[in-house]
């Protein structure tokens, strides 16, 4: 599905969740790049956004390409959360 111009997939799993799959186009990825140095914080904002959503963090790894763009996974207790960021091309990949 687009929305906006943006892709969305939906997957339902066979449990009975919901599987969402992104790609977010004509991002401003002010919020969302980092640097090396700022990755830790990056992990931290989305980690507390997980937790204000009643989701359960069990651990998180992250990789940075640099000069901005970065890989984050966090494992939950309930599911997970992942996101690559393209920074050169205004977009961000999400599951």
């Amino acid at each position: 599905m687009e929305i906006d111009g943006n892709i969305i997939s939906q997957v339902t799993a066979s449990m009975g969740g919901l599987h969402l799959l992104g790609r977010l186009d004509r991002c401003q990825l002010q919020g969302l790049s980092a640097t090396r140095e700022e990755v830790g914080a990056l992990i931290d904002r989305v980690a507390g956004i997980c937790n204000e959503c009643g989701l359960t963090v069990v651990a998180n790894t992250s990789h940075f390409f640099g000069p901005d763009a970065v890989t984050v996974a966090i494992c939950l207790a309930e599911s997970h959360l992942s996101f690559h960021t393209w920074p050169e091309l205004g977009r961000v990949y999400l599951d």
